[in-house]
């Protein structure tokens, strides 16, 4: 008996490589691209900035010459200085609130069984989806000295506003409403993201709640209150509203007000252009669109307080 062996099956050819699909852009170009824009965005603005700080009149009035006067001019007035110190003093002020009530409110409606916790989370977005110029008004007219809410405690009961709005303190106070939702949702992203077993390991290991929030939950969470605390602080340096609104009355300046008055009163030159803005000496033209000063600055009158402002727009 004879063993006839199985033929494999035909091979079918292999079908012919594709051709490589031809770039729009070769690589070369998308990175020259990439870095084009980024000049463009990045660089550009800070062209003229830096161009009318090093020179004596402003860049679209004729003449003028290089000049390290500008420079000299702002290092050497005490107002900019009190208002980077109080600028940083508010941003730290600010960052440290917001990233204790932040994390706290983070640990806190995503590791525990509070009753509410949507609610409470809706709650606390709410702020960052509203404008921060309304946050800032309807905080005066609540909290300030003859605010309704004040004016209510004071009067019917014992108890009164233990920090004034119209200071750096209440400023901040004020700022965490917005800056505290900010890092309570970073935190609560990252928080999500990590699996609660590694939680519940060291609690069966004898490490109780606090002890598995230390050792575990915070430096989980490290990179992510780096990141909120710089963003929050680098937004304090740089707020204009709520200073404008309740610092100036009370002649607290920081670096946001400080731009504005010297833009609006038009004197200060460009020291403006130093500070990163780009400021119109007195009797020179202005550009077009810039607002005509009167030779003063915004002045916002405190709540219940007959004077006016002490300085004014025309």
């Amino acid at each position: 008996m004879s063993v006839t062996p199985l033929r494999p099956p035909p091979r079918t050819p292999a079908p012919p490589p594709r051709p490589p699909r031809r770039r729009v852009f070769s690589t070369n170009a998308s990175h020259y691209l990439l870095w084009a824009l980024a000049l463009l965005v990045i660089v550009g603005p800070l062209v003229p900035v830096v161009a009318a700080s090093l020179w004596s009149t402003p860049l679209y009035a004729s003449g003028g010459r290089p000049t390290w006067d500008n420079f000299h001019t702002l290092v050497t007035d005490p107002d900019w200085w009190t208002a980077v110190a109080n600028s940083v003093l508010f941003a730290a002020l600010n960052t440290a609130g917001s990233l204790l009530v932040g994390v706290t409110c983070a640990v806190l409606l995503t590791r525990t069984n509070i009753p509410g916790r949507r609610v409470l989370t809706t709650l606390l977005l709410i702020p960052i989806a509203l404008p921060g110029l309304v946050l800032v008004i309807g905080w005066a007219a609540m909290w300030t000295p003859a605010g309704f809410a004040s004016s209510w405690l004071t009067t019917h009961t014992f108890l009164a506003m233990p920090v004034d709005l119209y200071s750096i303190p209440g400023m901040a106070l004020v700022a965490m409403g917005v800056a505290a939702p900010t890092i309570f949702l970073l935190c609560r992203g990252t928080l999500l993201a990590v699996d609660p077993a590694l939680e519940d390991a060291a609690r069966t290991l004898g490490a109780g709640p606090l002890r598995s929030l230390v050792s575990v939950s915070l430096p989980l969470l490290r990179p992510a209150i780096t990141n909120a605390a710089l963003l929050v602080f680098a937004l304090s340096m740089e707020v204009l509203g709520l200073p404008l609104i309740l610092g100036f009355s009370n002649k607290i300046s920081l670096i946001s007000t400080y731009l504005y008055d010297h833009w609006v009163n038009a004197d200060g030159s460009r020291r403006l252009a130093v500070t990163g803005w780009w400021g119109t000496p007195p009797g020179s033209p202005r550009p077009p669109g810039n607002p005509p000063a009167c030779g003063s600055s915004p002045s916002v009158p405190r709540a219940g307080s007959s004077r006016p402002g002490s300085r004014c727009i025309c």
